[in-house]
């Protein structure tokens, strides 16, 4: 905006070098829209941020509670019947 705003002003002097007012306009606005997006997308990322920490939490409980039940299977029942009740591991 720095440079539109001192262009502007220096109008007469630029323009015979080939800048013209409707550049100058375009790019205010270009400017304008990119402020716009660029709040989008900030808001966007905090949305997201929020979502991945939710999805998270949530795979953490998870393989908590999976790596919990194997443990019963495992120690209740000999290593080959494992299978039987989806332990596929022998770890």
């Amino acid at each position: 905006m720095t440079l539109i705003n001192a262009l502007k002003s220096k109008y007469a002097e630029v323009s015979e070098k080939g800048i013209k007012m409707d550049d100058l306009e375009d790019l205010k606005i270009q400017l304008e829209k990119l402020q716009e997006s660029s709040k989008q997308t900030d808001e966007f990322r905090e949305k997201l941020s929020a979502q991945v920490h939710t999805t998270n939490n949530i795979l953490a409980q998870i393989k908590e509670k999976y790596k919990d039940i194997k443990e019963v299977i495992r120690v209740n029942y000999p290593q080959y019947e494992w299978i039987k009740y989806g332990v596929l591991d022998k770890r």
